[in-house]
């Protein structure tokens, strides 16, 4: 099966259009529960690692970071990136970040770059409260939670519906291409479900619509905890 273990989202220069959201009703806040603690040459060539700290005393489930890098002339180059662990600790591959532990990122970096630094924009943890002075990257870890979820409840809802594999995987199919058409977020997830769902084998009808079954299930349990996950909300101040 095709499981994705980490959503890893990286942004040069870009504007997110994600319209409505709670979060536009948080309030940046410093950042206090986490650090970058250090950046050092990663195990290959071209590559950084920026090691996350976490000071808080809960876990953190996802985080975004501002990149800046200088290159030989002087030039600086800023990026972000976002890492949510949400989707490997759903699946039972992953772990948060725990309370004094540390999470290395690994970055690719240019021949050019003389120097780079890191900010940590975003930090997430696992009561869904947040500290942030990005908005963007809120919003967007939240975009891309619903879309999981959404993504997760309408294959649910399709097996569900269905009343054999074809008929699912038709559905699904028709969900995926219209998502694909409006660019939804969802798109790419539906289509993971969909070759899951392909890929199903079963002895016999009955064994296939226990698979389908017990997948719809797993997709609904999958729904419910990125919704949750997914209403985020700012730290007491």
């Amino acid at each position: 099966m095709r499981l994705k273990y980490s959503l890893s989202i990286l942004i040069l220069f870009s504007i997110f259009a994600l319209g409505q959201s709670p979060a536009g009703n948080l309030r940046p806040s410093a950042i206090v529960g986490a650090k970058v603690e250090s950046i050092t040459p990663g195990q290959s060539a071209h590559t950084a690692n920026i090691r996350i700290r976490n000071l808080a005393d809960k876990d953190i489930t996802a985080f975004s970071l501002a990149l800046r890098v200088v290159d030989a002339q002087g030039k600086q180059h800023v990026s972000g990136t976002i890492q949510d662990i949400l989707p490997g600790i759903e699946v039972g591959r992953r772990e948060g970040i725990h309370p004094g532990a540390f999470f290395d990122y690994v970055t690719n970096i240019s021949d050019s770059a003389g120097s780079m630094t890191a900010e940590l924009s975003v930090v997430v943890f696992s009561d869904t409260t947040a500290e942030f002075t990005d908005r963007e990257m809120l919003m967007q870890i939240m975009a891309e939670r619903k879309a999981v979820s959404d993504a997760a409840k309408q294959t649910a809802d399709i097996i569900h519906s269905s009343s054999s594999k074809a008929e699912a995987i038709a559905k699904l199919t028709q969900a995926w291409e219209e998502a694909r058409y409006n660019r939804s977020l969802t798109a790419s997830l539906l289509r993971d479900h969909l070759y899951n769902l392909q890929n199903q084998r079963g002895d016999s009808e009955a064994d296939q619509q226990q698979r389908m079954a017990e997948y719809a299930d797993r997709s609904g349990k999958e729904a419910e905890f990125f919704l949750l996950h997914a209403g985020l909300h700012g730290r007491t101040q």
